[in-house]
């Protein structure tokens, strides 16, 4: 496996683990592999996972809805695990120039495959690589690759959700893309009054990708919307470290008093609209605490010198 360590530590020493800090919702991976308790013989190796969650509601009532997700043409193989607490829910996925989609029904005909089966909650929802570990049931497809292009993965749970409570749905998407892209913010966490650097990373294979457009959004701790974007240049100025080496970086500074979680998403889109990646990253800004005089040879101000 190609070592990214030597590249990424050029821009301040990171630590290799810092490679896999995912975020909530959407993700990109450098890489990673899991085998599945279903299928006890398979191993993938990804380099491609991404992820949408869309909230099924019964007031208003949402009943349906849809992921999307742009694959370029590296993929020669999809996986796509839906996730919900909903144990009937329909599924299909619409792929570029199809003319019917592929549902449990046809999938075969596409190289592939279709599995449910359920995880049981222990504890609290979260959203973790490999999906086989989110609590909920699984609908899983498994298919070549039908082109580059844009995948519509569709779902129903109007048979389930009719009169329930709201129903959360988790759709997953790996790919065996050699495209692979990441996003770090050092430090991870930042005192008030410190700049925080952002940093993408792009390779095809052990290649750095030159020339992509990286755009970047920082939300702050006490909004809800992401903030205008801003680029990440790979050209070895200010905080990029070396021209042409696949790592897109620059600079935020937060802002004075607002202190606490910081998200922050970066698009990452190849010349002539090659690929297209979505990554995710966070960081902490804390406010440093006080600090008081305990030098008895210096006299502050404030203090009372003389006793009156």
């Amino acid at each position: 496996m190609f070592d990214y360590h030597d590249r990424i530590a050029a821009q301040g020493g990171l630590r290799p683990v810092a490679v896999f800090i995912g975020a909530t919702f959407v993700l990109s991976m450098l890489i990673a592999s899991y085998t599945s308790a279903q299928e006890q013989n398979f191993s993938l190796v990804l380099h491609d996972g991404r992820a949408d969650a869309t909230l099924l509601t019964t007031a208003p009532e949402v009943l349906s809805g849809e992921a999307i997700f742009h694959i370029d043409a590296g993929a020669t193989r999809i996986r796509i695990d839906i996730i919900s607490d909903i144990s009937n829910l329909d599924t299909e996925i619409w792929y570029p120039g199809g003319q019917d989609p592929i549902d449990p029904s046809n999938v075969d005909l596409f190289n592939g495959s279709y599995t449910e089966f359920e995880v049981e909650q222990t504890g609290g929802w979260t959203l973790v690589l490999p999906g086989f570990a989110v609590p909920g049931f699984h609908y899983v497809y498994s298919f070549d690759s039908q082109g580059p292009g844009d995948y519509q993965v569709c779902f129903d749970g109007s048979p389930d959700l009719e009169g329930e409570d709201d129903a959360l749905v988790i759709t997953q998407l790996f790919t065996d893309s050699p495209i692979q892209a990441g996003l770090l913010a050092t430090p991870l966490r930042a005192k008030e009054g410190d700049d925080v650097t952002l940093t993408a990373f792009l390779f095809d294979g052990e290649e750095a990708i030159t020339g992509a457009t990286v755009n970047v959004q920082v939300k702050d701790p006490d909004s809800e919307e992401y903030a205008d974007p801003f680029a990440l240049l790979d050209d070895g100025n200010g905080a990029d470290a070396e021209a042409g080496d696949g790592l897109y970086s620059g600079t935020f500074t937060p802002q004075a008093g607002n202190t606490g979680q910081y998200d922050v998403l970066a698009e990452l889109t190849g010349q002539g609209d090659a690929f297209f990646r979505q990554v995710y990253a966070a960081f902490e800004v804390y406010a440093p605490p006080a600090v008081f005089n305990t030098d008895p040879s210096v006299v502050l101000a404030w203090q009372d010198d003389n006793s009156n």
